[in-house]
């Protein structure tokens, strides 16, 4: 899962929006939503968490689904996304 916040959104005055299309810059967090922390237990769906103060291990590169979903925004969700992660150079 891709994980995605817009800036300003939700906080009063700060994103306009209005009827019709809009177009917001998106800032997106390609990592795994939870870790363990024991590494012998890691899987493909719940990796080992990283140590440091970023734990969560980031997506593998390849292809994924970017879904944008709301907390409290009474919208109806727009079609999933198709994305390509690269590795790191």
């Amino acid at each position: 899962m891709l994980r995605g916040t817009v800036p300003g959104f939700g906080k009063r005055g700060t994103a306009r929006r209005v009827p019709g299309i809009n177009r917001l810059p998106v800032t997106v967090q390609t990592t795994y939503l939870s870790c363990t922390r024991s590494e012998e237990n890691g899987t493909g769906m719940t990796p080992a968490c990283l140590r440091g103060p970023r734990i969560m291990p980031p997506l593998p590169a390849g292809r994924h689904q970017a879904t944008l979903t709301g907390d409290g925004i009474a919208l109806p969700p727009p079609p999933a996304v198709p994305v390509t992660l690269v590795s790191p150079s």
